[in-house]
């Protein structure tokens, strides 16, 4: 699900290019999204939330909360800016 959001809002296309997007090796990432937990570590998804900011890290961990992070309001980003 997160690899399908991925393709669509970052062009990246293929399994291959995200490995190298993420500097991780192909197979141990293509492990990963078959299951594999021992390659399915927090470095691992630290670099993807890293790489694309708007997919929840507690959802890649847990499964908990939506997979995409809310994007704040323009009322919120004003917030910010002061």
């Amino acid at each position: 699900m997160a690899f399908n959001y991925i393709k669509q809002h970052y062009g990246v296309h293929t399994k291959s290019q995200l490995a190298q997007q993420l500097e991780v090796g192909e197979s141990g990432l293509y492990s990963a999204f078959n299951g594999n937990e021992l390659y399915l570590t927090d470095n691992l998804l630290v670099k993807i939330v890293a790489c694309f900011p708007d997919i929840s890290l507690d959802w890649l961990k847990n499964g908990t909360g939506e997979m995409v992070k809310e994007k704040p309001t323009s009322s919120e980003d004003e917030q910010v800016d002061k």
